[in-house]
């Protein structure tokens, strides 16, 4: 994993901060798993900082303003909400995250 946004109270590593504080155990806690998707994307986009590339220093929320941030980075595969995949053993797997 590296790193790319840095959130205030919640660090460089918001999801599993997160996942910690509400006592996610794995990814089939859909419920919880949604609560802390919501708390970390909110966040991440009107408090967190680019860590990385030319917005570096800059918000998330001031980077995508005039779509520049989608000009610098590939946002093919981005995806919002709880993601489910599968199979996986026949059953369907949940987690938060962006998959760049």
């Amino acid at each position: 994993m590296v790193p790319i946004i840095d959130i205030p109270g919640l660090g460089d590593r918001a999801a599993e901060t997160v996942c910690k504080q509400l006592g996610i155990k794995n990814q089939h806690e859909a419920k919880k798993l949604e609560e802390a998707k919501k708390a970390v994307y909110l966040k991440g986009f009107s408090e967190g900082v680019l860590t990385v590339g030319p917005h570096a220093g800059k918000k998330v929320g001031a980077s995508f303003v005039g779509n520049s941030l989608t000009k610098t980075i590939s946002l093919k595969g981005f995806s919002e909400g709880v993601l489910t995949v599968g199979p996986h053993a026949g059953k369907k797997a949940h987690g938060i995250g962006n998959s760049f």
